[in-house]
């Protein structure tokens, strides 16, 4: 049976907040998750965006981390979309049905891209052979789509893409970077969309500035014009003060907030939208080149060695959930016959550094972007407690991402983990030979649950296996040291309409406007 929409994960934002609360989230975390401005949308409008970071190019296939997502969005469309409840949605593919491994797709027809070639079902094997791999051995993406056997055309505007087992993650990949779609046409002619992309997306890239900021235009020939509210979006980056300072001062319409920014931003007068995520503030240590991390007990110390409620309290003000779990409350891969794994116990650390030879500690080096600074401080200074120095090292744009994944050079990165709906699209932190798991530290166990979750309909029974997964990493700790649910906090204007905060952050702007 054809399918426009379905199922992969329901969960509301209601239920998002309710696990909030009973977690002990602040009330601010879900007071508001949807912007209303006064007044009707200004279809000429500009929309101003403060953010930490944007992506540092412009080519989906060549993208190193996934919070290039929002700024690609703006330029490609997707094969599919995942709404804030799971639901799968047709974008550029129209309909589409399963026929045992293969995944049949028919494509939507009357679609241009911005160089004004067709979409058709041949530009869509052309991307999907390129995304994973098979013509383009440097994308980025391959490991996540290694399961795609072969693409074929079986008419101009359906196309099969056949398993070599059956995923039913793949639909919520394919609505990421995984299923934007590039013009075949600027394939074709070797366009350098590294920073000049072609998409079919509802904005053109007209400015570019690496690690500053982007500009894009409405484009006209989107498919789905209507859902375009504003003519032109302006995005630049700023650190959290000068953007809350910005939108007080007229200068941004909206930005990302750090999560003690919230009440100075509501006294102000403007509005906040704030929401639990599915993503956690962890780190993840690369055990080549730090060889005490391949000792289990090492691994374990730390996870015990940190004072996660207390950070929290005290360094966050209340505004996240405090986790020993590779994946947060609010998801259902979370383990409530297991809350907490590793409760704060340094006698216990200690004991288990000793265990293992490491009774006078290590050092390593851990790079970090836009987590702030008093975050890290209060981590290190835990693990300082228990003889482990960890040096923070400040790296711009994706260069930790680079280092630790592609080079596989570093020895620690921060960032947010595990930022997606569907817990299968974490995996691959956790399985060998993933471009996301620079030291292959693994876990057999692991990887035979995460191969069973992949072929299971019945959403109950993939719920059980995906929180047997996150039991067993609580038990036999692996690269990611978890530590704390994330809030999304944003702060805009009375200009603003219709924005909502994604379990993500993923942010988007369709259907968002600004008023007159």
């Amino acid at each position: 049976m054809a399918n426009s929409g379905g199922q992969v994960i329901t969960k509301s934002r209601a239920v998002l907040c309710a696990v909030a609360a009973a977690v002990g989230l602040t009330a601010s975390a879900c007071a508001s998750t949807t912007a209303s401005g006064g007044g009707a949308p200004d279809p000429n409008a500009t929309m101003r965006v403060g953010l930490a970071i944007v992506n540092t190019q412009w080519d989906p296939a060549l993208s190193p981390v996934t919070t290039d997502t929002p700024g690609l969005e703006m330029v490609y469309d997707r094969l599919f979309s995942q709404g804030a409840d799971g639901s799968i949605s047709g974008n550029l593919v129209q309909t589409w049905e399963f026929r045992g491994n293969d995944l049949v797709m028919h494509v939507r027809p009357g679609v241009k891209f911005q160089d004004g070639s067709p979409l058709d079902a041949q530009a869509v094997k052309v991307n999907l052979d390129r995304n994973r791999g098979a013509t383009f051995p440097t994308s980025t993406l391959a490991a996540e789509l290694s399961n795609i056997q072969s693409v074929t055309v079986t008419d101009p505007m359906t196309v099969t893409a056949t398993l070599k087992k059956k995923d039913v993650s793949i639909l919520p990949l394919l609505s990421s970077r995984n299923g934007m779609i590039v013009s075949a046409k600027a394939l074709a002619d070797k366009a350098d969309l590294g920073t000049d992309p072609v998409g079919a997306g509802p904005w053109k890239l007209t400015s570019f500035q690496p690690g500053t900021g982007y500009t894009v235009e409405r484009w006209d020939g989107y498919w789905n014009a209507p859902a375009v509210k504003v003519a032109k979006v302006q995005v630049s980056v700023l650190n959290s003060a000068q953007r809350l300072n910005a939108v007080r001062s007229g200068q941004l319409d909206m930005a990302i907030l750090d999560t003690g920014q919230a009440d100075s931003a509501k006294s102000s007068g403007l509005n906040v939208l704030a929401s639990p995520l599915n993503t956690l503030t962890c780190f993840q240590v690369n055990n080549v080149t730090v060889p005490a991390y391949n000792d289990e007990r090492v691994r374990q110390a730390i996870n015990y060695a940190i004072d996660r409620p207390t950070i929290v309290k005290n360094v966050l003000a209340g505004n996240a959930t405090p986790t020993s779990q590779i994946f947060p409350p609010t998801s259902i891969a979370f383990d409530k016959a297991t809350p907490d794994p590793y409760p704060y116990d340094v006698a216990k650390a200690k004991a288990l550094l000793a265990e293992a030879g490491y009774a006078g500690g290590f050092s390593f080096s851990a790079m970090f972007g836009t987590t702030p600074q008093a975050e890290l401080e209060a981590i290190a200074g835990y693990l300082k407690a228990v003889n482990i120095d960890m040096k923070l090292v400040h790296i711009q744009g994706n260069d930790g991402v680079t280092k630790m994944w592609q080079e596989k050079s570093g020895q620690a990165l921060f960032f947010p983990c595990n930022s997606v709906v569907d817990p299968s699209l974490a995996m691959p932190y956790f399985l060998p030979g993933n471009y996301r798991n620079p030291g292959n530290l693994t876990n057999a166990d692991v990887t035979a649950l995460a191969a069973q979750a992949q072929t299971i309909d019945d959403q109950a029974q993939r719920t059980s296996v995906l929180q047997r997964i996150t039991h067993t990493i609580s038990l036999h700790p692996l690269s990611i040291v978890p530590l704390y649910g994330n809030t999304a906090t944003w702060v805009m204007n009375g200009s603003v309409t219709g924005f909502t905060v994604p379990p993500t952050n993923f942010w988007q702007l369709i259907g968002v406007g600004k008023s007159q």
